[in-house]
This record gives structure tokens, sequence and C-alpha cells, in this order.
């Protein structure tokens, strides 16, 4: 009977240290996960407080670019027209503006001539401007464009900013076949 007994108690004491050994493991387990919960929350407070950083320079530097913008415009048109997700209005230097509604499909380009210029020399350049529009790819509208040049130039630093890749498709080709 002694034997018995031995072993039984053998047994009972082998379960129950077993038992705290895998306690144990167990607790190791879960502070492991729960320090690595605790790292991907930081890493994402950090992204996140970075995003915001971030597009709080981006559009501080797009009002700051905008309203640049409007006001050399006025200077030389006395009015400012801005594009939209319609239309596309872009200022060139030497008094061109040119406008493309996308939704009703009209073309407004317009030029500050000079009185001396002669009718034919304003023509003319007229129908280069036209025809450069025409050929105007979505990269070269995208490069011309003093506010995001602006805006590109002070984000551009930002890790987080990206820019896209622009076509080569000409602006027009939605409207002209």
């Amino acid at each position: 009977m002694k034997t018995r007994l031995t072993i039984i108690l053998f047994f009972i004491f082998n379960s129950i240290s077993f038992a705290a050994s895998e306690d144990a493991a167990f607790e190791q387990f879960k502070q492991q996960q729960s320090q690595g919960v605790d790292t991907i929350k930081a890493e994402f407070s950090a992204y996140q407080k970075a995003l915001n950083e971030g597009f709080k320079a981006y559009k501080n530097a797009y009002e700051d670019a905008v309203k640049a913008e409007q006001k050399q415009v006025k200077s030389v048109w006395g009015d400012y027209r801005p594009g939209d997700k319609k239309r596309w209005v872009q200022y060139e230097k030497g008094g061109v503006r040119k406008s493309v509604n996308f939704e009703s499909g009209e073309v407004e380009l317009e030029m500050i001539v000079d009185k001396k210029a002669s009718t034919k020399k304003s023509e003319q350049v007229l129908k280069q401007k036209i025809i450069s529009l025409l050929k105007t790819t979505q990269r070269q509208a995208f490069k011309s464009d003093k506010v995001t040049s602006t805006v590109e130039k002070k984000v551009s630093r930002l890790p987080q900013v990206k820019t896209a890749q622009i076509s080569e498709v000409p602006v027009m080709a939605v409207l002209v076949p």
C-alpha cells in the first residue's frame, strides 16, 4: 500500500508542477502578446500623428498657393476663375486664360491683347494657343499648374506624400475624338 500511495502522490505532485509550468508559460505568452499590441498601438499612433501633420502641411501649403495665385491673376485679369471637378482653368504668362468645361464641352480661350498689336498677329497667336491647348497632355497641365507646383515643392519632403503618375493623354481627348 505504501508503494501505491507513493505513486499516487508522485502523480499528484507531478501534475501540480506541470500545471504551474503551463500557467507560467501562458502568462509569459500573454505578456508577449500584450507587448505586441502595445507596440502596434504606439506605431499606429505615431503614423496617425505624422499623417495628420502631413495633411495639415498640405492644406496650409495649398491655401497659401491659392491665395498667391489669386492675387497674381487678379492683378492681370481683374478677376479669378478657379477650376473645379468639372472645369479646368489655367492661366499663362502673357495674358492667356484657358478654360475647359468637361461637363458641357465648352472650351474658352481668352487673351489680353495689346491695342498696338495687329489683328492678324493676334489671330495667329490665338490659333497657336488653340493648337497648343488641343495638344496639352495631362502631365503638361499638371506641371504648368502654379498652385500644384508650389504645393508639391513644399510637401514633397514629407514621407507620406506621394505624387501620382500623370498620364500623357491629351486633356482634351475626352472632348475631341
